[in-house]
Formats: structure tokens, sequence, C-alpha cells
């Protein structure tokens, strides 16, 4: 004898079959919608991990990139660079500068 028959079994007749159907419905339907949720949990908890994986790669490639930038930046602000530089742009040193005044203007000669 199942549960349900033992909580109907003072009732007789259609009456007893009727209510067995009925909690038998709403078992079902129950045991239907906590399934449902479970898994609708289930999928949220994936998808939130699944999202915590794709950001925890963007921060590692970044770190990584952050690196080479540090690097690129250290060799271009060395000293033995920038006298390349200054070389590659065919600039002349100054010994000594003189100044033009014309009407309160001021110029500049080499």
């Amino acid at each position: 004898m199942t549960f349900a028959q033992k909580l109907f079994q003072s009732w007789s007749g259609r009456k007893r079959e009727n209510n067995l159907v009925i909690f038998n419905c709403l078992a079902i339907g129950l045991l239907l919608i906590t399934t449902g949720i479970y898994l609708f949990q289930i999928n949220v908890g994936v998808n939130h991990y699944l999202e915590m994986e794709d950001i925890e790669e963007q921060v590692k490639s970044l770190k990584m990139e952050n690196e080479k930038l540090l690097k690129e930046t250290a060799g271009l602000g060395s000293m033995a660079n920038i006298a390349q530089i200054v070389q590659g742009l065919k600039m002349v040193k100054v010994d000594q500068v003189d100044y033009l005044v014309f009407n309160d203007e001021v110029l500049a000669e080499k």
C-alpha cells in the first residue's frame, strides 16, 4: 500500500479515487517544478563559471600585454635609443643662441 493510499484509506468509492488522482497530479507537478528550478539554477551556475573563465583569460592576456608594453617603454626611454632617434632626425647641436629683437618681437638665430 502506497503513502497516498494510506492517506486516503478512510475515504471510500469515487471520492477516494478522485482524491488519489488529484494528489498524484499535484505530486507530479511539484516534482516537475522542482526539477525545472534545479535545472535553471544549474544553468545559471555554469554560465557564471564560463564567464569567470573568460574574464580570467582576458586578465591573463592583459597582464602579458602590459608587461610587453612596459618593456617596450623602457627600451624607448633608454639614453642610447634617444640618441639614436635624435641622430635619425638629422638635428644639429647648437652651441650658442643669439636673439634678435625687432619691435618687441624676439627671433632666435643660430
